[in-house]
């Protein structure tokens, strides 16, 4: 599984990358610590998945969030941030996350919730592979 870190902390991003890494079936294709890097680097190296913070130096990343799942609905999002408040909460699913995780808690479901879609693609993989 290919995927994508959206961050605006140059070490949460080595973290979430590291951690990530570890998981069997993931690959870290690309980070990016502003909206604008984004949207365009998810267009180029199209991962199957993201990890989107909220707040980011240029722009929101709830407005990354809702340009790619647009774009590419598949691809699955994880919004990942401090900021967990209820209207934040429902922005993030209206704008189409597949998961919205508390950074300072919760940090071992993101890796779980990763480890889950990387068995699903490598079992898809798989399936396409014996057709």
């Amino acid at each position: 599984m290919k995927l994508f870190i959206i961050e605006d902390s140059v070490l949460m991003i080595a973290r979430v990358a590291q951690a990530a890494l570890s998981i069997s079936g993931v690959t870290v294709v690309g980070s990016a610590n502003k909206a604008s890097r984004a949207v365009r680097a998810i267009e180029a190296v199209e991962p199957d998945a993201f990890v989107v913070d909220i707040h980011l130096p240029d722009g929101n990343g709830l407005a990354v969030l809702k340009t790619t799942k647009s774009a590419r609905p598949e691809v699955r999002s994880v919004v990942f941030t401090n900021s967990t408040g209820e209207p934040y909460r429902r922005a993030a699913f209206a704008a189409g996350a597949d998961h919205f995780l508390d950074k300072s808690t919760e940090f071992g479901m993101l890796l779980l919730i990763l480890n889950g879609w990387a068995k699903h693609r490598s079992a898809q993989i798989v399936a396409s592979a014996s057709l």
